[in-house]
């Protein structure tokens, strides 16, 4: 018997496919799960980690950070000691402005599992995100499509120009509408495309491929992967997308879950708000109809108000005529008084002037008597006389006492005092 060369006629065991090692890296299981239309593909990129051993890696619109990990988690695996760069164009959802910095889950998760091989940074410009890569720098660039700004348009030749010469450029997404540009430019050169889900299509950049790379592509000449062998990595990866769309679900439900009890509370914060200001409506409806009681009663006795002002004005008036009439009555009786008084006292007066008179007739009498005291006819005729004065005296002395007494008398007092003083 004769042998053969070691290793002559033997299979090369780099070109197959499905090789334990090759095979093992399909049923990883992802340490991050999100953005179930890559979860599709993540079999796919496991399996390119290990057929192509790549050290410097970037993926371009890092999105949910699935593709970006995935990588990660190859590198760390198989113990390759590289770098991978993830970029992402994430926006504000109130706003639509783009973020200074990644969301806050993947900053964390990248910081945590992965710190000495991811770096994660925000970009604005699709066109200017990989400024900073020099040209051929990178074994294998990971473009989503689904990722990049709105409107950014395909740059093929960017891209190309920051892989290397034997590197790969993965694009996910050529199924979408918005990609049919890069569908037209990638069909100019080798390729492999996995129509599944929104699609994904490595483009290598030189001849030299890794064997097992190589194996694929003759496997598809037409550049589709299809058959046994797609079905292997669209089965696998279906799993792990009903996985994400399951975790996806499940947060949703959380969310939606959260967002319910939130809605629950305000239900009955606002059926509370609502009670209160049924209450509160209920005590100013009660307190409106009462005030508008105490408005119409407080009308009611305007209105009297009005009514006894109008009497008393009439009252008023009605009294200052009458008081101007009784002062006019007042004035003229004052002005009589005044004539009386100022005939009375003259006549007083003239009394006053007339008794000195009377003593000196008394004086003569008596001097009469006692010079005719024989003399009876005479004292008689005197004695009547006499008696005829003293008659006449008594009526002045009442008229007098009756004058003085009299009102008049007393009004007319200061006057005369003032007459006296003068005449003093």
């Amino acid at each position: 018997m004769q042998l053969s060369p070691a290793g002559e006629g033997l299979p090369d065991r780099r070109e197959d496919l499905l090789s334990p090692a090759a095979v093992e890296t399909l049923f990883w299981q992802p340490r991050f799960i999100a953005d179930p239309a890559l979860m599709l593909h993540v079999p796919l990129l496991f399996w390119l980690a290990e057929a192509a051993r790549p050290a410097r890696l970037a993926v371009l619109g890092a999105g949910e950070g699935a593709a970006l990990f995935a990588l990660c988690q190859a590198l760390d695996k198989l113990n390759i000691a590289g770098r991978c760069e993830g970029i992402g164009f994430w926006t504000d959802a109130r706003t639509g402005a783009p973020l200074a910095s990644p969301p806050g889950a993947i900053r964390d998760h990248a910081r945590q599992l992965y710190a000495d091989l991811a770096q994660v940074r925000a970009a604005a410009d699709a066109g200017a995100a990989l400024d900073g890569f020099r040209d051929g720098s990178l074994d294998l660039l990971l473009v989503d499509l689904c990722r990049l700004p709105a409107g950014a348009a395909p740059d093929l030749a960017e891209w190309r120009r920051v892989v290397k010469r034997d590197g790969l450029l993965v694009l996910h997404g050529i199924a979408q509408s918005g990609a049919a540009g890069t569908g037209r430019l990638i069909d100019q050169g080798p390729r492999l495309e996995f129509p599944d889900g929104a699609g994904l299509a490595l483009l290598p950049q030189g001849e030299d491929l890794p064997p097992r790379l190589r194996a694929l592509m003759r496997a598809a000449p037409d550049g589709v992967v299809a058959g046994e062998i797609g079905l292997v990595f669209r089965r696998l990866g279906q799993g792990l997308e009903a996985m994400a769309r399951q975790v996806a679900d499940a947060a949703r439900a959380d969310a939606g879950q959260k967002a319910l009890a939130a809605a629950q509370k305000g239900q009955a914060e606002a059926e509370k708000a609502l009670a209160e200001l049924r209450d509160a409506y209920d005590s100013h409806s009660r307190r409106l109809g009462e005030l508008q009681a105490e408005l119409f009663s407080l009308r009611h006795e305007t209105d009297q108000l009005h009514e006894d002002l109008a009497a008393l004005t009439w009252q008023l008036e009605e009294s200052r005529s009458n008081e101007k009439a009784q002062r006019e009555r007042a004035e003229t009786e004052r002005a009589t008084r005044f004539r009386e008084t100022a005939a009375l006292t003259d006549y007083l007066e003239e009394l006053r002037d007339g008794g000195p008179a009377l003593e000196e007739l008394r004086a003569q009498l008596k001097r009469s008597e006692e010079r005719n005291g024989g003399l009876q006819a005479e004292l008689g005729a005197a004695r009547q006389e006499l008696e005829s004065l003293r008659a006449e005296n008594r009526r002045l002395s009442d008229y007098t006492a009756e004058l003085l007494n009299s009102t008049s008398w007393r009004i007319t007092a200061p006057m005369r005092k003032v007459k006296d003083t003068f005449r003093g």
